[in-house]
């Protein structure tokens, strides 16, 4: 796994390690990593993916302050009109894990069971 000296003295995660996690998450909603990722963009999104509906943030790091990382997501979904989805990925892992609303996802999983009850009719 590619590492690099951060400023501070510590071990920084290569670039080319979270640019494949941010692209990996994009494709599978069916979209792109922002280009230049994120608040460095010029698509009109500081989300790390191109997705319309989603705004997508990946973190890439061994670890996570996961509550303060969610209250910045949601904020700053929020101010696009977005519905939050903060994906976590530890070093080392081929796993990510998704961090959503627990009241937006249980209503997606209504609408879905509502949708699948209608076509068995």
């Amino acid at each position: 796994m590619p590492f690099s000296p951060s400023s501070n003295g510590g071990i920084e995660t290569h670039r080319s390690t979270w640019k494949k996690q941010e692209m990996a998450v994009a494709r599978m909603f069916g979209s792109t990593r922002t280009p230049l990722s994120g608040r460095n963009s010029r698509h009109g999104t500081s989300s790390d993916s191109l997705h319309p509906e989603l705004y997508i943030e990946l973190k890439t790091k061994s670890k996570i302050p996961f509550w303060t990382t969610w209250l910045e997501t949601v904020d700053a979904a929020g101010q696009e009109g977005k519905a939050p989805l903060l994906v976590i990925h530890k070093k080392g892992s081929h796993r990510r894990v998704a961090m959503v609303d627990v009241v937006w996802l249980a209503e997606l999983w209504k609408k879905a069971k509502e949708k699948e009850s209608r076509k068995e009719v």
